[in-house]
């Protein structure tokens, strides 16, 4: 397998991990820690078969947007899983990527929320839907495949 092949497998596994980040988050409001380190494991691999030099670029946003979610998860205002998911994603996408993957995955969020709360509403009423918690690793997931995308193309 070339070099070139290689890059393209680790990308569709990155992809791959973050729908299985987004079902588990559906189904139980979950995203399993193993999806996010199986993310974050598979970039150091990324960084040697693709041979990118931003790779201490990227450790610091990545650093960085876990910082900021830690103090979000610390507030109540973000969950654990969604913290680590949205930091090993941005892993991934490095300095070139976290805006576009920022605004994405906000973007992803607010028509989540949306969707979420609407058929809460419908099927539980509408106090049921004031305390729905909201599955934002679906959100995650499509501002990391718009990330999945670019590095496939470039």
């Amino acid at each position: 397998m070339g070099a070139s092949s290689l890059v393209l497998v680790l990308i569709v596994g990155f992809a791959a991990l973050l729908l299985v980040g987004a079902i588990a988050d559906v189904r139980a409001r979950l995203i399993p820690d193993w999806v996010s380190l199986g993310i974050a494991g598979l970039y150091p691999i990324y960084v040697i078969a693709a041979g990118s030099p931003h790779w201490l670029g990227a450790l610091g946003v990545a650093l960085a947007v876990f910082v900021v979610g830690f103090a979000l998860f610390a507030l109540g205002l973000a969950g654990g899983g969604d913290v680590k998911l949205l930091a090993a994603t941005a892993l991934w996408a490095g300095p070139a990527m976290i805006l576009p993957l920022l605004v994405v995955t906000g973007l992803a969020g607010g028509l989540v929320a949306l969707v979420a709360l609407a058929v809460v509403a419908l099927l539980r009423g509408r106090k049921a839907a004031l305390g729905y918690g909201i599955p934002y690793g679906v959100a995650i997931a499509v501002g990391g495949l718009s990330v999945a995308h670019r590095l496939a193309l470039s």
